[in-house]
């Protein structure tokens, strides 16, 4: 099939909510798919707040394993996306690991609200549930 919906598989990496502190997602598991792109969504703040976008990657799925994916595996403007109010930020996974996180690094203020999606693609198995 030569449409994306099939072609791509989407999962909720954190819901929206409003953020005050460092919050990471769940690890998003790329078996199957080739790349992974996190789609980050900021909205209203409540005290100029900001947040640094990271990614993290693993071998395994152990919280305690994961650490900083370098900016070569990554696809965005060559640093981590600082993220402010009614901000939408890409930024896309390269590198060779099976599990990716994205985390949300207080930087000041107050809070924010965020969201992220796990965009994964290049599917083994066509066309994707």
């Amino acid at each position: 099939m030569r449409d994306l919906a099939n072609n791509i598989g989407i999962v909720n990496a954190i819901s929206p909510q409003t953020l005050t502190a460092y919050t990471e997602s769940e690890h998003i598991d790329l078996q199957g798919f080739e790349s992974l792109t996190f789609s980050i969504h900021a909205g209203a703040d409540v005290g100029s707040a900001q947040f640094t976008a990271e990614v993290q990657h693993s071998d395994t799925s152990d919280s305690m394993d994961f650490e900083a994916v370098p900016v070569t595996d990554l696809i965005s403007s060559g640093t981590y996306p600082t993220i402010l109010t009614n901000d939408i930020h890409k930024v896309g996974y390269i590198g060779d690991k099976r599990y990716v996180r994205i985390v949300f690094n207080y930087d000041s203020g107050t809070s924010l609200q965020l969201a992220a999606l796990a965009i994964k693609g290049h599917a083994h198995d066509r066309p994707v549930a």
